[in-house]
């Protein structure tokens, strides 16, 4: 066989019998590449989870079948084996890979400067740099891996180098090796000292002097440090004329990513448990690890300084996510969503898929902090996490185990502390905390309240007393030590001493969350003066944290309390001003507030009561230039406090206080930043607990609350039927009973959702109806609120009024300064502009609205954008602008780890690349989305992807493959009721009854489709009329019915008018060059199906229609001179075509 040779340190190489093998199949370089590492035999299935991770077992092993095929097309057969279980690349003389040479010579102690040198002249660059293989991230991990490891090698090999020479004073040769290593790390100093001896030992003393300036620089701006002393000290000694010593330590690694917390105290102690726990952490087989211990026990701390201790094992960051607000297995998911910074998409339900789809490929460590609350509803989540996700740690402190297979459990106890025996007599006692950790941490906290305190012979017997009496609890310790700065230690321990009760645990009816720490806490509370006891226990009330004026209104804390409660380690300040109690705390003062239920009943009544008010004034701000502000304080209770708040009214039937000053704002957040899930419970329960409903005042309550909550249900999920259905009710029920002035603009809230997911011609002419007094609105935004909507309920037709109304929407909202309704309005207004085919503007209008969403982080809004963009771009010509956008839509989505959205992206992309670029690209886009679809697991988008696949395959030519596709996705439309569904299946039959020239059944399929599309009750329908008009002209011009296929056309025309899509219109064009050549009119014929070919819209399969009239009669009227008319002219005035027919 000819001798091959793959090199794969930098660009990948091949080159076979000495000539370069070029191949833009990045799969199948992937695969030799892995083969060529791993000389032994590898699976088959495990190739193709490496490479195709995301298909299904059938689809990845064709495919790998597939890369084979093309490898030995490369290479010839021989070079790649394989039977029915391995794969393997021969290992034979002939065979040279750079990596294994580079290997060998790092591996061998023996290695001469020739062989170290001829070794680093194979390394050309990172591990196969460049090679992209998208959506692969087994691949990808290994890849980085091998990157990171070859580096390493390759800084070891250069060291080596740079020894050796340097060793025989041949610095010429060294400095070309030292800069290739301080290349490959700006900071790593190391590097930075053999470049400086080099200059000095060439006598170069300004240059070495420069670079230690350089690394001096570089260090400070990068990390805010200075260079280490051993840099320093070799700077020092070129200054001086000295020469410099010679070291070489090991190379820095890169700091982890992540949001560990830095705590402000010193981690005290605990060596042999942080060493446990840090192994653990290290250890791949632990894939959940529980820090289990009494409340106190220093669980979260213990896990954050092990944490920090790691090194770059988790290439995707160590996070830390905090749970004592949680009380729900949609807490957890939001919680985490939050801290791990991905955001989820507003239409889809699944949010447990979407975080376990997010976290599918990545390698990190998750912290998960006061678990306790939530184990019993949240144990499958962390099931479906450690089989989901192999390379995701999960780090667990917990009261209480939560009882899985994978668990490995680790224990926190107290510090340890001294017997009173050991310490009696001692000489010298300030030696003794450095024995006893507890003491150690005593001494600590102390120093904080009293600087001079120390350890003595008058004072140790009492502090050891103290950590004892606490079980060297470190929470203990930390609010026993803060009361130092007013009473001794005797007096901290005697009181301690009189209230122990955690030493009797076995009590029954004692909470384990409390069996270590009520002796604190019960004497921490005696030491508190009466109006202290009262504001905390108070404060319990608050979920998550809480600003200084809640505390104020809620529980009458003056900022004199708070600081004191702070001081005295009851309460926790924040970074941003805020307060929050220690979970711990919080149920303990939550368990005194709730034995006396007058004061907790009247607590709770003022909390709901002000975040009621909160929420309503805020809603206020969000109707102004504050609306960006009002959004980000929102934020930090909307999924806290304000629920808490909101479940207490309706416990408290307080249904005048929700509706008049909670809903509004509430909706309006949701418009923006989506809906909180904790919240749709509680209007469901609200709406279906008010009685009578036959009382006009608690109907209207019931109408509105039922309206809110199917607007926020819809808001998070897909619309169902029986949504569809309760709108339906609900909307006669509010028309019979005549109650829709007394509901507001939750009535318009109502009408819009009839309109657009039930019946839109209806839901319109109701809207219409509203809009006749809103010139009158004295609300500014809910006028251009009402002026937004009805520009949806105009029409295609009516596109000046829609116009209009858009106009004053946003002179509205530009008036009162709100952003998001401004992105809204100029969204529409892209749309608009664009039905004009004015693509320009459409796209400033959109790149503008975008702006707006980014503002406000509206992520529905900035992914709409991005798809429109994608549209514009295409619709003006711009082929490979619109792919960008749909790729920039991709990334968008694969960066909130939404799946369902990266579905619909790869979708539309397959769509855009099946028109106008490759099949074969757009069948692997398709089936993408189809399995994207499948584990998403909804419905509809499993039923048209179906659809659409077998419209590739259709294309093709694969038309058994099409019609089953066809058929399977039949099945699902017909479940789902989807009228449009039914009608693109009878269009796909119809364009395959067109392929194989049955022109009599092509006519009957588009006809049944016509009459499915025109039981399509909700909008937009207007491109499918247009093809359908377009394709069933086509089938009658074949069967010789002129007349009819006019008409047709004539209809697809008038639609045009509305509805301008550019693609459209060259269809009809075709579909008129057809009828005309049929007719005998071949010079207009030619002429028109010249200008659809010229388009740059014009979608592949329509320009081969176009060309069967050049076919025909091209050659007859080869010399007729063919009248120049503007191709732009003939696009954009589709009604002159219309004299042709």
């Amino acid at each position: 066989m000819h001798p091959l040779k793959i090199a794969l340190l930098g660009p990948p190489e091949i080159s076979l019998d000495n000539a370069q093998v070029v191949t833009d199949r990045h799969k199948a370089i992937a695969l030799l590449a892995y083969l060529a590492v791993q000389p032994k035999p590898q699976r088959r299935d495990a190739l193709a989870a490496l490479l195709w991770p995301d298909y299904p077992r059938t689809s990845a092993f064709a495919y790998l079948r597939r890369t084979l095929w093309e490898l030995n097309q490369m290479l010839g057969k021989g070079w790649v084996g394989a039977d029915r279980e391995k794969v393997w690349l021969a290992q034979l003389p002939q065979l040279q890979v750079d990596v294994v040479a580079f290997e060998r010579v790092i591996g061998s102690p023996k290695a001469d400067l020739e062989a170290l040198s001829s070794a680093a002249s194979l390394y050309r660059g990172d591990f196969l740099q460049g090679l992209v293989v998208a959506d692969t991230a087994p691949f990808e991990e290994w890849q980085l891996t091998q990157v990171e490891h070859y580096r390493r090698e390759f800084v070891q090999l250069l060291e080596k180098l740079v020894e050796a020479l340097e060793r025989n004073n041949d610095y010429a040769q060294a400095l070309p090796y030292a800069q290739r290593w301080l290349a490959l790390d700006r900071l790593d100093e190391a590097a930075y000292r053999a470049v400086i001896r080099q200059y000095y030992g060439l006598g170069d003393r300004s240059a070495a002097l420069k670079v230690y300036q350089e690394c001096q620089a570089t260090l400070q701006n990068t990390l805010g440090v200075d260079p280490q002393a051993e840099t320093r000290l070799l700077y020092e000694a070129i200054l001086k004329g000295e020469k410099p010593a010679r070291a070489i330590p090991a190379v820095q690694a890169p700091a982890v990513p992540g949001n560990l917390p830095t705590p402000a105290t010193p981690f005290i102690g605990r060596k042999e448990e942080l060493g446990r726990v840090l192994q653990l952490m290290q250890d791949p087989a632990v894939r959940l690890l529980t820090l289990t211990g009494p409340g106190g026990t220093g669980k979260t701390r213990l896990s954050i300084e092990a944490a920090a201790k790691l090194d770059r094992s988790f290439s995707d960051g160590i996070w830390f996510i905090p749970l004592a607000a949680v009380r729900t297995l949609q807490g957890l998911v939001m919680a985490m969503a939050s801290s791990l910074g991905f955001s989820f998409y507003q239409g889809e339900e699944n949010f447990n898929q979407q975080l376990l789809d997010y976290l599918r490929h990545k390698r990190m460590l998750i912290i998960l902090d006061n678990f306790e609350q939530i184990v019993s509803n949240s144990r499958d989540l962390i099931v479906e996490i450690v089989q989901s996700a192999p390379q995701v740690k999960l780090v667990v402190t917990s009261r209480e185990r939560i009882n899985l297979q994978a668990e490995q459990v680790q224990q926190v106890v107290g510090l340890r502390s001294p017997e009173l025996q050991a310490i009696t007599g001692l000489s010298d006692p300030a030696t003794l905390d450095e024995e006893y950790e507890a003491l150690q941490l005593f001494y600590d906290r102390a120093r904080r309240v009293r600087p001079g305190f120390q350890l003595s012979r008058q004072n140790l017997v009492d502090a050891a007393r103290i950590c004892q009496l606490v079980e060297g609890s470190p929470l203990g310790i930390e609010l026993a030590a803060a009361w130092l700065e007013v009473t001794p230690p005797a007096d901290i321990a005697r009181e301690i001493e009189h209230s122990l009760d955690f030493l009797e645990s076995a009590a029954g009816d004692l909470p384990d969350r409390q069996r270590s720490l009520r002796a604190v806490f019960e004497t921490s509370w005696r030491l508190l003066e009466a109006s202290e006891q009262q504001a905390f226990q108070r404060l319990c009330v608050f979920r998550g944290s809480f600003s200084r004026q809640a505390a104020e209104a809620v529980c009458g804390c003056s900022l004199p309390t708070l600081l004191r409660l702070v001081h005295q380690s009851w309460l926790q300040q924040r970074d941003d001003g805020r307060y929050q109690l220690h979970e711990v705390l919080r149920q303990y003062g939550k368990e005194r507030l709730q034995a006396d239920q007058q004061e907790c009943q009247q607590t709770r009544d003022r909390h709901a009561e002000y975040f009621a008010e909160y929420l309503h004034q805020h809603a206020q701000a969000l109707q102004t230039s504050s609306q960006r502000q009002a959004l980000d304080a929102l934020k930090l209770d909307i999924d806290s406090n304000i629920p808490e708040a909101l479940e207490h009214l309706v416990a408290t039937q307080k249904f005048d206080t929700i509706v008049e000053k909670m809903l509004t704002g509430l909706l309006h957040y949701s418009m923006i930043r989506g809906t909180t899930e904790d919240i749709i419970p509680v209007l469901r329960a609200a709406h279906q607990s008010i009685t009578p409903r036959d009382n006009g005042k608690a109907l209207i309550q019931a109408a509105i609350l039922e309206t809110a909550e199917i607007y926020f249900t819809l808001n998070r999920t897909d619309t169902t039927g029986n949504l569809n259905q309760r709108t339906h009710r609900l909307l006669e029920l509010v028309n019979e009973a005549g109650i829709h002035a007394q509901m507001g603009m939750w009535y318009t809230v109502l009408v819009s959702l009839y309109g657009f997911n039930v019946n839109f011609e209806e839901g319109s002419m109701q809207y219409l109806r509203i809009m006749q007094g809103i010139d009158e609105a004295t609300n500014t935004w809910e006028a251009g609120y009402g002026y937004l909507d009805a520009s949806q309920f105009c029409g295609v037709e009516n596109r000046e009024l829609r116009q209009s109304y858009l106009e004053k929407a946003l002179t509205a909202f530009k008036g009162i300064g709100v952003l998001h309704e401004q992105g809204v309005t100029l969204l529409d207004l892209g749309m608009l502009a664009a039905m004009e085919m004015d693509y320009s503007r459409a796209i400033e209008y959109t790149l503008q609205a975008q702006g707006y969403f980014e503002k406000v982080q509206n992520q529905w809004g900035v992914d709409r954008t991005w798809m429109n963009l994608a549209d514009f771009y295409i619709y003006s010509g711009k082929i490979e602008q619109g792919i960008h956008a749909f790729d920039e839509t991709r990334r968008f989505n694969e960066k909130s780890g939404n799946r369902h959205a990266l579905g619909i992206d790869l979708s539309w992309e397959s769509m855009a690349v099946s028109r106008f670029g490759k099949l074969e690209d757009a069948l692997e886009l398709r089936r993408r989305s189809l399995e994207v679809a499948l584990e998403v697991g909804n419905p509809h988008d499993i039923a048209w992807h179906t659809w659409e696949l077998g419209e590739i395959y259709r294309l093709m030519h694969e038309l058994q493959q099409a019609r089953q596709c066809y058929d399977e996705a039949l099945s699902q439309f017909e479940a789902l009721n989807d009228m449009l569904g039914l009608a693109f299946y009878e269009r796909g039959y119809g364009d395959l009854a067109i392929m194989r020239q049955d022109w009599s059944e092509a006519r009957l399929r588009f006809i049944k489709a016509l009459e499915y599309q025109e039981q399509e009750l909700r909008p937009f329908r207007g491109w499918g009329l247009i093809y359908f008009h377009s394709r069933l002209s086509t089938a009658l011009v074949r069967l010789g019915d002129h007349q009819a296929a006019a008409q047709q056309l004539n209809e697809a025309l008038k639609l045009v008018n509305s509805w301008p899509y550019p693609d459209m219109m060259a269809m009809i064009l075709a579909g008129i060059a057809e009828y005309l050549a049929a007719g005998g009119e071949a010079t207009q014929a030619i002429e028109i199906a010249t200008c659809v070919m010229e388009q740059p819209t014009t979608w592949n399969e329509v320009k081969n229609q176009a060309r069967l009239p050049l076919r025909s009669w091209l050659t007859a009227y080869r010399k007729v001179s063919t009248r120049k008319r503007s191709n732009a002219a003939l696009l954009s005035n589709p009604t002159s075509s219309s004299s042709a027919i």
